[in-house]
């Protein structure tokens, strides 16, 4: 899915028009249906402001990944240097496998 289709699909899903989401990033009408025809890419700021408005990751709206959450702020200062691609990989597993064991609460799952 294109970056385009995302923004459409986002706004859509919050029931909000192009209007609407101009004036929340402070862009013309114009420039969002830019954006959903994939005519026009926003600047970095204006990228942020969607990132927070619809609540995925920037990483989602590029389509780099098909999740809509991205990693937690502590995952991205998970200092990895040094590490092999193998081990890297190793973590993320992990990372996945503890997440498994957690209920979207926080709360710990019954087994």
């Amino acid at each position: 899915m294109e970056f385009g289709e995302r923004i459409s699909q986002l706004r859509k899903e919050k029931s909000m028009t192009q209007e609407e989401l101009s004036k929340l990033l402070g862009v013309s009408r114009g420039a969002i249906g830019m954006y959903e025809i994939d005519k026009r890419d926003p600047d970095t700021n204006t990228l942020k402001k969607i990132s927070n408005i619809f609540n995925v990751s920037v990483d989602y709206l590029l389509g780099k990944n098909n999740e809509r959450k991205g990693f937690s702020k502590a995952y991205h200062t998970l200092d990895v240097e040094g590490l092999s691609e193998e081990d890297i990989r190793k973590v993320e597993e992990y990372i996945e496998l503890i997440k498994m064991k957690y209920n979207s609460d926080g709360s710990l799952k019954k087994k």
